[in-house]
């Protein structure tokens, strides 16, 4: 099958480090499987002047956006990784978050034919990640190409404030959601689409580097992997472990894995209240030193708002982590409350208490079984599982009928 992929966030040399690469980990699964896939990123390009600004503001930048922010401009360009052949466009945008213009679209909808010329690759499916602005570029190119067009949301925040792409929305053949509280949210706002699914993304999974977990009575070590942003909340992780350790004589020790504007913050309170030996905050980490700490870690602790779908908390399931994720966010329907993990409300410093508390008051083997069944889980969810799952519901509900 040929595949094009539209999608303004994409892995290349150059981009941000904090970039998700979740696009590109179905692309190179679908190329491993015989498939041929085309990728074109989409990547903004605002003024001069924001470039200039962000050097100096990136912490606020990424505080008030919830996202990470790249201070670098990156021109057109042709490149291949993984065996996925990809054309980066560079759409001209005034302010992040923002609509292109209609003389944006039409500029990338002929790039897009040209460069799909000039390599004599004709889709026979045209997927959108992110509505803007892949929403009208799938619309027009399903069009073209006489095939069908799918759409996969991370987000609702430009549906929410177009009429326009409302109605274009109802020429996509199907629609993805990156989880089930987006998807739940979409219906009660719009409509209940004919053909749907929930679009889950996967985990590179090692033979034989599992063990079966260990615990103590007591858990000691909680883990956070993440962008140390607001919205994701380690102050009230960090506030809820330092209660913690304050009224208990069994000390919890916590460490952070991240960068982002709240990590200074982190840094002097730790200082403050005198919890340096417990309590450490390390830089963004290579993959493979970051599994070497969750394989060390009683728990993976983030409940974040907002969070769409995140492949960390599979990672750290993995591993055997008692993972304590957010609820009504990305991982609530895969986390199952108090069977392969727990479910707290985003931000809140209480519940969170009441949930390490109940987790020190299992016994080990209900920890362990807990443990067992959240690695049974993310084994369910590798790259290829994903990939295969996403493809065979396109093809049952367009290239089938």
């Amino acid at each position: 099958m040929n595949i094009l992929i539209l999608t303004p966030i994409y892995t290349s040399s150059g981009t941000n480090i904090n970039s998700t690469k979740v696009v590109h980990y179905f692309a190179k699964e679908w190329v491993n499987m015989g498939h041929k896939v085309y990728v074109v990123y989409n990547k903004s390009e605002f003024p001069k002047l924001f470039y200039l600004i962000s050097k100096f503001f990136v912490g606020w930048l990424e505080k008030k956006s919830g996202a990470a922010i790249t201070n670098k401009r990156l021109l057109t360009a042709d490149y291949e990784i993984d065996g996925v052949k990809v054309s980066r466009f560079v759409m001209k945008k005034t302010v992040p978050h923002s609509f292109c213009s209609q003389k944006t679209i039409n500029r990338l909808y002929e790039k897009t034919k040209a460069k799909l010329y000039e390599k004599s690759f004709a889709p026979d499916v045209v997927f959108g990640h992110w509505e803007e602005p892949q929403l009208p570029l799938v619309c027009l190119l399903k069009k073209y190409y006489k095939t069908k067009g799918v759409l996969v949301f991370h987000g609702l925040q430009y549906i929410m404030k177009s009429e326009k792409y409302i109605e274009l929305l109802k020429e996509i053949d199907v629609i993805g959601f990156r989880s089930v509280s987006m998807q739940k949210e979409f219906e009660a706002k719009f409509w209940v689409p004919n053909n749907s699914f929930i679009c889950y993304s996967g985990i590179p999974i090692v033979e034989n580097s599992i063990q079966e977990r260990t615990f103590n009575q007591k858990i000691h070590t909680i883990l956070y992997v993440g962008m140390l942003i607001e919205r994701k909340y380690p102050d009230v992780l960090l506030d809820t472990i330092i209660m913690h350790n304050k009224t208990n004589n069994e000390k919890i020790e916590l460490t952070f894995v991240g960068d982002g504007a709240m990590k200074n913050t982190l840094l002097k309170k730790i200082h403050k209240t005198n919890n340096e030996k417990y309590i450490t905050v390390h830089s963004r980490m290579a993959r493979d030193k970051v599994f070497k700490l969750m394989k060390l870690a009683d728990c993976f602790v983030m409940i974040s708002k907002n969070e769409v779908f995140g492949l960390v908390y599979l990672e750290a399931m993995l591993q055997g982590c008692i993972v304590v994720a957010s609820r009504n966010e990305g991982m609530d329907g895969i986390i199952i409350d108090g069977i392969n993990g727990f479910l707290c409300e985003a931000g809140n410093k209480d519940e969170l208490y009441q949930i390490i508390d109940k987790i020190n008051s299992l016994s080990i083997d209900k920890k362990r079984e807990i443990s067992d069944k959240a690695i049974d889980t993310a084994y369910q969810y590798s790259e290829l599982a994903a990939a295969i799952s996403y493809l065979s519901h396109i093809e049952r509900n367009t290239l089938n009928k």
